[in-house]
């Protein structure tokens, strides 16, 4: 029967000469291995390589077993930061065992030394329990050599929670916006879900409407080493001003990110009409996305039920095959619409408000893409800069969306209206959602 070996294995984040010295009775520190990982055989965990009991007495089974965790907490002289314990006990079959040994005695291995695996995982979670939740006992199955062994590593608690950013604005967020004014954001950020947390990093806010231009950004060092305090409170406050030439809607973007990495964000939409939304159409063949087209949508209503406005936007994504080529999108298309069309609100909920859209002028650039045959061999093919494409979804007087009235669509708990269509011919057309919404003032 195949030996179990119990395999300790710590981590660099603990003092390896403290751990070094924690070893079973019987066995000195010189007999130990080396370096941050040493071996035991199982009967220094357990009665046998197929028993789930441990043994008695000092420097065994249990004893041993709640000494190393002890130790191994207590490591870090100084430091108030709790040390996490994670013990995971292997099931499978070890790999020279796979090589010499018949399908059906593997199966009945396997289904054996999973069952063991798991009973010896209570039995070990049994009696670290009285830790707490800094010491974890799982199970898991490895046929790469660790089958039949139990791996204990000893780390400080790391920060696994994500900070917390919470936002205001002045105007509020979803309000019409003009030219010159400004907006100011304030933006609070807490890593404080516990004493180890790393601490807030940088807050920043960036105006994604006009490419992602930084408005502010500080950076703050990480909290004090030792988990001596929760980390402190970060606030900033930052200015921004709507442009001459604003887009449909100001989009800003609050992202609060501390020193592991982990991040919170807020995005903030400030229309410059009446109504805005957005509008995004996929054209689709069998199983494959063409173009993939996206926009904001913004209006201004006169209060008599006149609507004028624009939509802005781009087609992001080109996939299309032909004759042995493949075309990837090298330079998007870029299009801004007029749009013209009429809004009746009721107040009866049977009869619904009326909304038809229609599409006046286009500007546009032409999507760009290169060709790639033969696998690529050769490099792409075709004129300097690549092919272009028009992307022909509109044409003047055209109903935004569809051939046909958009309907009421579907009013959205939070107000916003949204509409959805699919034209489909022999696996191959077009689907798309309109969303509209009221601007907050």
């Amino acid at each position: 029967m195949e030996r179990f070996i119990a395999m300790i294995a710590t981590s660099a984040a603990l003092a390896l000469g403290s751990i070094g010295l924690i070893v079973p009775s019987g066995q000195s520190a010189a007999q130990a291995p080396k370096g941050p990982s040493q071996s035991i055989a199982a009967d220094r965990l357990f009665n046998g390589p197929d028993s789930t009991d441990m043994p008695g007495g000092a420097g065994r089974g249990t004893s041993w077993l709640v000494d190393f965790v002890t130790k191994a907490q207590q490591a870090q002289a100084g430091s108030k930061c709790p040390i996490d314990v994670d013990v995971t006990v292997f099931a499978g079959v070890h790999p020279g065992i796979v090589k010499t040994t018949t399908k059906a005695d593997l199966d009945r291995l396997r289904v054996e030394n999973q069952a063991l695996a798991f009973a010896r995982r209570d039995v070990i979670a049994s009696i670290l329990k009285g830790f707490g939740p800094s010491v974890r006992v799982t199970s898991e199955v490895s046929e790469q050599g660790l089958a039949r062994m139990v791996a204990i590593s000893a780390h400080s608690a790391q920060d696994k929670e994500k900070p917390k950013l919470t936002t205001t604005s002045k105007p509020t967020k979803g309000s019409k916006v003009q030219p010159g004014q400004q907006i100011v954001v304030t933006m609070k950020a807490r890593d404080d879900a516990n004493a180890w947390q790393s601490g807030i990093k940088t807050v920043t806010l960036v105006a994604d409407s006009e490419g992602d231009r930084l408005i502010a950004g500080p950076t703050y060092p990480p909290a004090p080493a030792g988990c001596v305090g929760t980390p402190p409170e970060r606030e900033v406050r930052a200015t921004y001003t709507v442009p001459a030439n604003p887009p449909p809607v100001v989009r800003l973007t609050a992202t609060a990110m501390d020193h592991v990495g982990l991040t919170d964000f807020d995005v903030g939409e400030f229309p410059t009409g009446d109504f805005y939304g957005t509008f995004t159409q996929v054209s689709f063949t069998v199983g494959r996305d063409v173009y993939r087209t996206q926009a904001d949508i913004v209006f201004n209503h006169d209060g008599k039920g006149n609507l004028t406005g624009t939509m802005t936007g781009r087609q992001v994504h080109v996939d299309y095959s032909t004759g042995g080529c493949s075309f990837r999108m090298v330079q998007p298309g870029r299009f801004r619409v007029s749009l013209v069309g009429a809004f009746t609100e009721t107040s009866s909920p049977k009869e619904g408000s009326t909304l038809k859209v229609f599409i006046r002028d286009i500007e546009e650039t032409v999507l760009r893409a290169e060709a790639l045959c033969d696998g690529g061999r050769g490099g792409p093919i075709g004129p300097p800069g690549g092919w272009t494409f028009k992307m022909g979804v509109w044409t003047p007087e055209q109903l935004l969306g569809s051939p046909s009235p958009l309907g009421e669509g579907e009013v959205l708990p939070d107000g916003t209206r949204q509409y959805k269509w699919t034209h489909e011919t022999g696996g191959a057309g077009t689907r798309g959602t309109v969303t509209l919404r009221r601007a907050a003032n």
